[in-house]
């Protein structure tokens, strides 16, 4: 959709809020072309939703899929929920994606007792995620997964000495990792 296109919409009779067949809304498109102002003025002057609705993809799930990291940190700024991608875009290794996300966003405690994306960076050895999500998301340290164990837990022998450094760094209440 071009900035005509959008030009159209906005002054014409058409609901802003309108799904087309592929099931994108305008917003959709407005983060595919990339359009931050747009999204902006979307969403604060013609209050369109950032909510997905069934199966079809949200706004933010676009933003993060383009990378398109304006509008990643737009979306988390104003509130959209982040928890699923946070967790999905740490286990595909995507740093700027996880960067805008853990640090733009304020998690829910969707992650009390399943695998946070803390748990996942520590065991694919992510030290650069790693790194991030302690730095913006401290809350899951101290999570514990359905086995009852924390992202420091699964430090074992065959992690990344960085990863073990980080958490060296980090009071606890136990012994020092070795």
């Amino acid at each position: 959709m071009t900035i005509v296109s959008l030009y159209f919409l906005f002054f014409s009779q058409v609901d802003i809020n309108f799904y087309f067949l592929d099931g994108y809304s305008t917003l959709h498109y407005a983060i595919l072309g990339g359009h931050s102002n747009i999204v902006r003025l979307l969403i604060e002057v013609y209050d369109v939703s950032t909510e997905s609705i069934c199966y079809i993809k949200s706004p933010l799930a676009v933003a993060c899929e383009e990378e398109e990291l304006k509008i990643i940190k737009y979306l988390c700024s104003i509130g959209v929920s982040s928890d699923e991608l946070l967790y999905q875009y740490t286990k595909k290794n995507s740093i700027n994606v996880v960067y805008y996300l853990a640090k733009y966003s304020s998690l829910t405690d969707k992650y009390k007792k399943q695998t946070n994306p803390l748990h996942v960076a520590v065991a694919h050895n992510y030290s650069k995620i790693t790194q991030i999500l302690l730095k913006y998301q401290p809350c899951f340290i101290e999570k514990t997964n359905a086995n009852g164990k924390t992202p420091r837990a699964c430090i074992d022998s065959s992690s990344n000495y960085k990863i073990v450094k980080l958490f060296n760094e980090i009071p606890q209440t136990k012994s020092k990792i070795n």
